[in-house]
């Protein structure tokens, strides 16, 4: 911070585009720009579907399609259709609300369509790529740094043992504990009844945006967790959400809660251009989170994932898990053997439901391990005539044994809800974590599975550029410009590349020096958390922690993950109080 200056710009050339948005800028014509144009980190689009306008339009000269009457992109907020939403350029505009507009739907330029009549209200602005506050070259990028007494000697660049902790936990609603799902590491559950519509956490972590990942790394797959833990995005945008949105695991059928809302532009809490936090963390918010169906106490959360997800994961847990459609034929089998039963076409029993069941087996295993293993647990599970119900109640059966209780969840858990997201109390810091509860001195503040990255490099940030074929974007050259802001919440060590990224909201921690004066509660009594290696609940840890930089690139290009971090309390910590 001692260093840093502030970027040499004119404020009057840079303005966010929530203040654009919320002002209801006037759309201005290529005449009208040269005179007044608009910030240099705006652009000027429209909402446009080329599949209307190939229904509506024809060729011309000069343009490759011309659309006489606009009126067909009716007036919308484009906000909602992102994918449909393309630079243009307003030629003139009309006394009757519309306008005449080129708008260029295609990377490379060369396509350009001229639409008469268009609707004033569906022109809107959007940023430029790159030009948001997190990627000003001047915005503040460093990793968390971790002591010297735990980093694993074969991991420093230089050629220390990590300390074991017991483990403490805390009442709360939501845990963190071994899945029901085999093999699926671990999962979220709740002690609480949470009913239909209602929040399980109202706002998780802040997102993190990762840009362009592949063309700063030369057009190759990066080689890192971190896609495992990723929600949609644009087609150049990663969306890294943590806690909930990212320890949750996916059912099929079990699907209970998705994500409400999320921010739909910065925040004010945005740092000014001549502020050294600028651009140094996320303005995005996390998501909201609610049930959709009831979620019983001791109940697994379970994320939508889609099942395309499963299906790009050969090799792995993800093979022995049924898909929709595996339950579908499972309730069709159990309601034909019901009918046909009670209609008297064969006797229902022990013999000759376990050659039905064999006989399924043999064609299909998935379907089979969704169905009962014994007629008294068929009858059981067709009582109704429900197939709705009948699919959940062959869901339920199929993850677990029994259903779990709160008791169980609480002795194999690790509280994930200690900490909330809150405007930080130190300076420059955006969010904080505070305490949603009483924390006494040397139990776990929260929990932290860490994704790790093996080359710090591949967070580098390069000049991008557009080739011959001008599809793709592509670096320019080797010499960085910048680090992505994921850095900016990394933990490594000055001697190693090897970062680590927590996947709960110990994202949210700020640093609070015992060295130096800050601000906020932080000055009050200095810190009062410290990070080290999780206790016996991560048995990955002491076999990882043994391993060369080159094994866990090895098992990182693989998918796999074994490491994770305790946040512990330093002393007693008050409800409210920021955890620092």
């Amino acid at each position: 911070m001692k260093s840093w200056v502030p970027l040499e710009k004119d404020d009057t050339s840079y303005q966010s585009i929530s203040s654009i948005l919320e002002r209801e800028y006037e759309p201005r014509t290529v005449e009208d720009l040269k005179n007044e144009p608009y910030p240099q980190n705006i652009i000027q689009v429209c909402f446009f579907d080329i599949n209307i306008a190939d229904t509506y339009g024809s060729s011309g000269a000069g343009y490759d399609l011309i659309v006489e009457d606009g009126s067909i992109f009716t007036p919308v907020n484009p906000l909602i259709y992102e994918d449909y939403v393309y630079q243009c350029d307003m030629l003139r505009k009309n006394n009757d609300g519309t306008c005449t507009v080129v708008v260029v739907p295609s990377l490379d330029n060369e396509y350009t369509v001229l639409i008469k009549k268009y609707p004033l209200a569906s022109i809107t602005f959007r940023q430029k790529p790159y030009s948001s506050d997190m990627h000003l070259n001047t915005a503040f990028r460093h990793y968390i740094s971790i002591s010297d007494d735990i980093l694993p000697q074969r991991w420093s660049l230089n050629q220390t043992l990590s300390n074991d902790v017991s483990l403490v936990t805390n009442e709360c609603s939501l845990y963190l504990a071994p899945s029901s799902i085999p093999d699926a590491g671990y999962g979220v559950y709740t002690t609480r009844l949470i009913m239909p519509g209602q929040s399980i956490v109202t706002e998780d972590a802040p997102i993190i945006i990762v840009s362009d990942s592949t063309a700063h790394n030369k057009g190759e797959d990066v080689v890192w967790s971190v896609i495992d833990y990723a929600w949609t995005g644009s087609a150049n945008d990663m969306i890294l959400s943590f806690n909930i949105g990212a320890l949750a695991n996916y059912h099929t059928v079990l699907s209970n809660m998705k994500p409400h809302a999320v921010s739909d532009g910065p925040h004010d809490y945005s740092s000014s251009v001549d502020d050294p936090s600028h651009g140094a963390y996320t303005i995005e918010r996390g998501y909201d989170f609610v049930a959709t169906k009831a979620i019983f106490p001791g109940e697994e959360i379970f994320a939508d994932y889609g099942e395309s997800w499963l299906d790009t994961r050969p090799d792995s847990f993800a093979d022995h898990i049924p898909r929709f459609i595996h339950y579908n034929h499972a309730v069709a089998v159990l309601k034909t053997m019901k009918n046909d039963s009670d209609v008297g076409k064969f006797p229902l029993n022990e013999s000759t439901y376990s050659l039905v069941f064999n006989t399924v087996k043999s064609l299909n295993s998935l379907v089979a391990q969704t169905l009962p293993r014994t007629v008294s647990e068929m009858q059981e599970n067709i009582a109704t005539d429900d197939s709705d119900m009948i699919r959940n109640k062959l869901a339920k059966r199929s993850i677990t044994v029994a259903q779990h209780t709160v008791e169980w969840v609480k002795e194999n858990g690790l509280c994930i809800d200690n900490i909330t997201p809150g405007m930080s109390t130190v300076s420059h810091a955006g969010k904080g974590a505070f305490a949603t509860r009483f924390l006494a001195k040397g139990s776990i503040i929260s929990p932290a599975p860490l994704v790790q990255i093996p080359d710090l490099k591949s967070l580098f940030m390069y000049e991008l550029i557009k080739r011959d074929d001008r599809k793709r974007i592509f670096r320019k050259d080797d010499n960085p410009i910048g680090s992505q802001l994921l850095l900016n919440y990394c933990f490594t060590h000055k001697d190693s590349e090897l970062l680590l990224y927590p996947l709960t909201n110990v994202i949210l921690i700020n640093h609070c020096s015992s060295r130096m004066a800050f601000d906020g509660h932080c000055s009050l009594q200095g810190p009062n958390a410290k990070v080290q290696w999780a206790g016996s609940w991560e048995s990955g840890n002491k076999e990882w922690l043994n391993k060369s930089l080159e094994e866990i690139y090895e098992l990182t290009a693989v998918g796999m993950r074994g490491l994770s971090f305790d946040i512990i309390a330093t002393r007693d910590i008050s409800k409210g109080e920021e955890a620092s």
